[in-house]
């Protein structure tokens, strides 16, 4: 080799990377490896925090406060959502796993708590939050004899979940509690509804809130003042409120203070009777009556306000408090008040005179609506399933529209009474649907309501305020809002219980609609 070409040979660069590619090789290689392996880790560990989620938001799912809701969202975490883990590598299973609870606690894999504090459960009542934790998964690194004898440790996954509610088509009317003692200070203590059931409540209007007394809500966005209100109470559809709530979390409502004889007015539409100010819904469309508008008052002359209507001269006036005699029929009386409010004194109601004890004078009823047919009408009535020697106003106003509906027109027909005419279908209403609306499984019953049970006393209501419902309760509307010398003035309103308010938003109820969807919250 000649000296230029040696001296070319030592200066040549062009491999001079190979050496430290070489040197740098092992590097690489481990820290390809570390990549690897800690990609396994944080899939795994992304894999059961997602089976956690939906674990907890399955148990939530059935966070409902009845017997077994424990045992039920226990297995609801383990069984209603299938996970698997692709990245572990620990010899187990491809099942993502979560140990069984039953207990109404905050101990194990599924813990219950009250609150988002995470004060523990102690029972379904008040399991109102859940906790899982799957169970541990091992992701073992893999590459490299050093870094494959060592792993993740084991890795799980907690989800913490509750039920959010929101009651929406919030109805315009609440009821001071009539359980309520005036020292109680618990503004969740509920109405006693399922003993009340077919007995009659006397609702008094009036500018203070004591047991018993009825008052309005403030029910949707911007409502303000007695025609909003009339409206809500009045019409058939309206763009309701929703009130967001927690499982366990009590709703609160807004109230609107006054008597408001617009806003009372409003119920007679429900009736076939005048609309009240400013609702113009006579053929709107917007307010229609049921198809069924029995009541104690007769029609007087062709128009439709308050002055058409008035009580028949033989209406239903007990003079004791016991049924009438079988030879005392009166004219007209609609559906009549229990026996112990059918005048001013309560003899044989409860201490305060709101609720009355069920006991109406069904027989007398027969007789008037029906004459020398009422023991035929009762056959008929025990053919559908129902004694009428125990059956309630509600129960019989069903009844006689269903048949009506259904090709017998006798069940509803006018009757002729001293004075004027007792209408048992819609005459005045005009709009659509023609004839009202029938009180049937897929409609809305307008006649019947949900209400607001608010302990007056324990959140010291007075005025406009925001406070928590206790319970809901559905009622049925009696009479219309009308001067009855000797026992009722506008300010009364009668009704009958039918029971808690179904929230699950049955197409008979009253009004409203409870919509429960599970959220995670960490």
């Amino acid at each position: 080799m000649s000296l230029s070409g040696f001296s070319r040979f030592s200066q040549d660069q062009s491999a001079a990377v190979a050496p430290t590619v070489a040197l740098a090789l092992f590097a690489l290689v481990g820290i390809g490896g570390i990549a690897f392996d800690y990609a396994r880790l944080v899939s795994m560990d992304t894999e059961l925090q997602n089976a956690a989620d939906q674990a907890a938001l399955a148990a939530a799912s059935q966070l409902d406060g009845r017997a077994g809701t424990c045992s039920r969202a226990g297995q609801a975490a383990r069984a209603f959502v299938t996970n698997q883990t692709r990245f572990s590598n620990d010899g187990g299973a491809l099942a993502v796993t979560i140990a069984n609870e039953t207990a109404c606690d905050a101990v194990g894999n599924v813990r219950f708590y009250q609150n988002k504090a995470k004060l523990a459960a102690t029972s379904d009542a008040n399991a109102n939050f859940v906790e899982v934790t799957v169970n541990a998964r091992t992701a073992r690194y893999a590459l490299t004899p050093v870094v494959g004898a060592l792993s993740s440790g084991a890795i799980s996954g907690t989800a913490f979940a509750g039920m959010g509610s929101a009651i929406c088509r919030i109805p315009p009317v609440f009821i001071c509690n009539p359980d309520e003692p005036a020292s109680n200070t618990d503004p969740l203590l509920q109405l006693d509804v399922s003993s009340r059931i077919g007995r009659g409540l006397k609702l008094i209007s009036e500018n203070k809130y004591a047991p018993g007394n009825v008052g309005f809500l403030v029910t949707f966005p911007g409502a303000s003042g007695a025609n909003d209100l009339a409206k809500a109470l009045g019409w058939d559809q309206l763009p309701y409120n929703c009130t967001q709530t927690d499982n366990g979390d009590a709703v609160r409502v807004e109230t609107e203070p006054g008597t408001m004889q617009s806003v009372r007015s409003a119920f007679n539409t429900r009736f076939d009777m005048q609309d009240g100010p400013g609702l113009g819904c006579v053929g709107s469309g917007n307010c229609p009556p049921s198809s069924n508008v029995r009541k104690d008052l007769i029609r007087t002359g062709g128009g439709c306000d308050d002055g058409s209507w008035q009580v028949a001269s033989g209406r239903y006036y007990p003079p004791t408090e016991a049924p009438l005699s079988s030879a005392v029929t009166p004219e007209a009386m609609g559906y009549p008040r229990d026996i112990c409010h059918a005048r001013d004194t309560f003899t044989g109601c409860n201490a305060l005179g709101r609720f009355g004890n069920g006991v109406w004078d069904r027989e007398a009823y027969f007789r008037s609506t029906y004459g020398g047919n009422a023991s035929v009408v009762k056959t008929a009535m025990q053919a559908d399933g129902l004694n009428p020697a125990t059956v309630t106003r509600y129960q019989v106003y069903k009844w006689e529209a269903d048949k009506a509906q259904n090709g017998h027109a006798e069940y509803l027909d006018p009757k002729n009474v001293t004075g004027g005419t007792a209408h048992s279908r819609p005459v005045c209403w005009t709009g659509s649907p023609t004839g009202g609306i029938v009180p049937t499984a897929g409609t809305v019953d307008r006649r019947r309501l949900s209400a607001a049970i608010i302990n007056c006393n324990a959140t010291d209501l007075k005025g406009r305020k925001t406070v928590p419902v206790a319970n809901w309760i559905d009622i049925f509307l009696i009479e219309p809002s009308y001067d009855r010398s000797g026992v009722t003035s506008k300010k009364d309103i009668y009704v009958e219980v039918i029971g808690e308010t179904d929230l699950g938003g049955g197409a008979t109820g009253g009004g409203a609609l409870r919509r429960d969807v599970p959220y995670l919250i960490e």
